[in-house]
């Protein structure tokens, strides 16, 4: 499974997230100017096969205007410390995986509970 973090996601949740994802990325670590653009970081997705992986609705319009792939998991948790996010993730792992493999589905939208 190829995740790709959205910038509005700290670069920390990489290394705390390879046991679990061994196949992810942040967008700072990519060739992309930064800031940048949605467009940008969903044509890289795609190229590379990748999820986007990220807490804004802007990817969520993406998807629905130009369908899919690439595939986005909407996380609904702000002002969250990383690690927070992260455990958030490994929980859902089991989940993320059935998404990923489901040809059918194009978003995922995990919420954190209050």
């Amino acid at each position: 499974m190829k995740l790709l973090l959205d910038e509005n996601l700290s670069w920390r949740l990489v290394k705390y997230l390879q046991p679990h994802f061994s196949d992810i990325i942040h967008v700072n670590d990519t060739p992309l100017a930064r800031p940048a653009r949605d467009s940008d970081i969903w044509n890289l997705a795609k190229e590379q096969n990748r999820v986007v992986v990220t807490i804004y609705d802007d990817f969520y319009q993406l998807s629905m205007k130009s369908g899919y792939p690439p595939k986005v998991i909407l996380l609904r948790c702000h002002n969250l410390k990383f690690q927070t996010i992260g455990q958030l993730l490994i929980d859902k792992k089991e989940a993320i995986t059935r998404f990923v493999e489901r040809q059918e589905y194009g978003i995922l939208e995990i919420y954190q509970k209050a």
